[in-house]
């Protein structure tokens, strides 16, 4: 595996963040396709579209994409947030990533097509040398490519069999049950975990990092929030976690055209507390916030002002502004490639554009008209809105108890973030240090890299255990 592939993902996380606002996850199409190898599964039948036209422009990018000529590839029929985002450059970083993952790509087997609401998805079962995948390219309702993504597969006939495992729902222990809640504009879905016994129960929400992440956090094979929930239900604490609102409704889900971190992560976790205070059995007096990573780093805004949040757990929270950590992750994994390595140099290009990126988040000369595309065609809101914020600082103004758990082997959040929530919080907070592990909380060893992401294994027990023991005497 080559370390290359790691760093591409981490250096175009924002961009991809952003990039796919009109890109639909193929999770949702779910409806069994059968008998043919080119099906069309439509949610309406009375559409003017013209789906042949749509499904050859597919192709021709799909296929232009895959051989490599990705100026032919950008030159189609784009929608003007593709244009900006999906540049030949970052088709070519893309690819980089692909194949360092999954090996070459040698050739596509089936095609299918379905709706998702407005959008028309034509999905390729594409065959690698060491996985296969399913890669889909998004049409909007004016015949433009506005969006593409691909997921893993265990075999492209999945395709045909309506058995892509990104569209299975979610499998169910014996003391889960689906929950739906939010904003009635983009409902929220969840499950929830409830232990043995009448309770009422204390009952945390587990709230995600950086992108459009599901219920369980899953990366590769590993699902830390589902062995969060496990782990804690067994120790008797219920546990809401759910869909992240970019994950269900992309990333232009927003309550107005200003979008922020609120529309990504602190109103769905504050609806997630709305929601459990109507339930019998949870105790509203013992309502815990368990932020990860960037859900660690908006803990502090998504209990302020409230009464009902008994406490927080910040697992692997960032107290360094994002733009700042964003340079310092990319300037650790550039050094982890061999200098022989062909990506080394795009990489070290890279640098660049986040260093530009950063001065310009921490100028005074940031406004609300300045162009997007220099802010890695991410909205200028956005960051407007988190590139000041210090989440220790007003951490330190809450009236509530607060565990700061923070890995040693993290290089996304590095060891010394936890000394930054100290300093504001002093002895108000608990603090844990845990050598071995990641920033997934799962063990490692040697020198930190992405690679071990995927190695499948499980949050450390000890992790769960002193979060279960934290709350239990609070």
């Amino acid at each position: 595996m080559k370390k290359s592939f790691i760093l591409v993902l981490v250096l175009m996380f924002v961009t991809l963040m952003f990039m796919g606002c009109n890109t639909p996850k193929d999770e949702d199409t779910t409806e069994a396709q059968t008998e043919t190898e080119t099906q069309v599964q439509t949610e309406s039948e009375a559409s003017a579209f013209d789906e042949v036209a749509a499904t050859a422009l597919a192709n021709d990018f799909f296929f232009a994409y895959t051989a490599g000529d990705y100026e032919a590839a950008y030159a189609l029929n784009f929608s003007p947030e593709m244009k900006q985002g999906f540049t030949p450059a970052i088709m070519e970083t893309l690819e980089a990533q692909l194949k360092g993952a999954y090996g070459a790509f040698q050739e596509q087997k089936h095609q299918i097509q379905s709706y998702h609401e407005t959008f028309f998805i034509v999905s390729f079962g594409g065959i690698h040398e060491n996985k296969h995948l399913v890669y889909n390219v998004v049409i909007d309702e004016m015949g433009q490519i506005a969006g593409f993504n691909f997921n893993e597969l265990e075999n492209v006939d999945q395709l045909l069999e309506g058995q892509n495992t990104s569209s299975k729902a979610p499998e169910l222990l014996e003391n889960e049950t689906l929950v739906t809640f939010g904003n009635p504009e983009f409902l929220i879905q969840g499950t929830l975990a409830v232990p043995n016994g009448d309770g009422p129960f204390k009952t945390v929400i587990l709230v995600h990092g950086s992108g459009p992440n599901d219920r369980d956090e899953t990366i590769y094979e590993n699902k830390p929030f589902r062995d969060l929930s496990a782990g804690l239900t067994e120790q008797g604490i219920a546990v809401l976690r759910y869909d992240k609102r970019t994950f269900t409704h992309g990333v232009n889900s927003s309550k107005d055209a200003n979008y922020t971190i609120y529309d990504e992560v602190v109103d769905d976790a504050q609806y997630a507390l709305d929601y459990l205070s109507t339930l019998d059995f949870v105790d509203n007096d013992h309502m815990y916030v368990v932020g990860h990573s960037l859900g660690a780093n908006q803990a502090p805004r998504i209990a302020e002002g409230r009464h009902d949040v008994a406490g927080l757990i910040l697992m692997a929270g960032n107290v360094t502004p994002l733009q700042d950590l964003v340079v310092e992750q990319v300037n650790y994994l550039t050094s982890l490639i061999p200098d022989d390595d062909p990506t080394k140099a795009l990489a070290q290009a890279q640098i660049d554009v986040y260093v530009a990126f950063q001065t310009l988040l921490n100028a005074e000369t940031l406004a609300e008209d300045t162009d997007p595309s220099l802010l890695l065609n991410s909205p200028v809101s956005y960051w407007m809105d988190l590139r000041l914020y210090n989440p220790a600082k007003l951490a330190a103004t809450l009236d509530i108890p607060i565990l700061v758990l923070q890995g040693e082997r993290d290089y996304q959040v590095p060891p010394r973030e936890l000394a930054l929530w100290e300093s504001e919080l002093g002895n108000r907070a608990k603090y844990i240090l845990y050598p071995s592990l990641n920033h997934l909380f799962m063990a490692g060893v040697g020198e930190p890299n992405p690679t071990e992401y995927q190695t499948p294994s499980h949050v450390d027990e000890q992790v769960i255990m002193d979060i279960a023991n934290w709350i239990k005497v609070q």
